[in-house]
């Protein structure tokens, strides 16, 4: 079975985060300080059920803070790209891409709001209590570890976004222009400047599992090469092949077939 990257990313963040916390619970500067008179009992016969009403606003902030970033994200995609010329393919990165840095930065965003809507529900003193409460529960200091954590997530996120954004590719008459996550800027290359075109149908992933899936690579003269299957705009194989078609009407290049494991 193939996995996209986003669903590898997912399922590692599922796995990486509860044992960050287990871990940082142990730091002793993170480890919350005792303020109120109020034992433990106590703030937990008070703020218990003020703690489960927290999830309320939680998924509701939460899900409409990352539809906007998504949003906003991949409407600035669309509106860098549609000032790139005249091109006769154009493919920005795929709208899932936004979906990884629109979960995380919303985490920590929604609890901007959450804090006031509880601050205004509870009252300065009550709230500084409820919080104690909390901190008490899980062991460390929940302000503490946000912050600590979104001095680290919300900065990558940026970071990503920012090189996403940058990231498509395009045909134009005489052409192919690539803008991958991790370069600097646009490749330009002629199709005269065209090595080879590889047509791959099978290959073994590295967990060992042999896909079946066609894509198209293309090799250029000075050595670079672009791998469609690798790309964030994710084309489809048939657009890949009208690429491939329009392309080789303007290259000598001739069209490789890779497929070491035939059905």
């Amino acid at each position: 079975m193939d996995v996209s990257p986003g669903v590898i990313g997912a399922v590692s963040a599922a796995i990486a985060v509860p044992i960050f916390m287990g871990l940082i619970g142990k730091v002793k500067s993170l480890q919350p300080v005792k303020k109120t008179e109020k034992d433990f009992e106590q703030l937990a016969k008070e703020y218990s059920k003020w703690e489960i009403f927290a999830l309320v606003p939680l998924f509701i902030f939460t899900p409409a803070i990352g539809f906007l970033i998504w949003y906003f994200l991949d409407l600035a995609s669309h509106s860098i790209i549609s000032n790139l010329g005249e091109n006769i393919y154009l493919f920005p990165p795929t709208t899932a891409v936004w979906v990884l840095p629109a979960i995380f930065m919303s985490i920590f965003l929604a609890v901007i709001p959450a804090h006031y809507l509880y601050l205004g529900l509870l009252g300065k003193q009550r709230y500084s209590e409820y919080t104690e409460y909390g901190n008490l529960k899980s062991g460390m200091d929940s302000w503490k570890v946000l912050r600590y954590m979104a001095y680290v997530c919300i900065p990558v996120c940026i970071a990503f976004s920012g090189l996403a954004l940058d990231c498509y590719i395009r045909v134009t008459e005489d052409t192919f222009v690539s803008n991958d996550l991790l370069s600097l800027g646009e490749r330009t290359h002629n199709f005269d400047e065209i090595g080879s075109i590889e047509l791959t149908k099978s290959f073994k992933a590295p967990n060992g599992n042999i896909v079946r899936r066609s894509y198209y690579a293309i090799e250029f003269k000075n050595g670079y090469v672009y791998e469609f299957d690798d790309s964030l705009s994710e084309v489809g194989f048939e657009q890949q092949r009208e690429i491939i078609s329009y392309i080789t009407k303007g290259s000598t290049a001739l069209v490789k077939v890779n497929d070491p494991y035939p059905n």
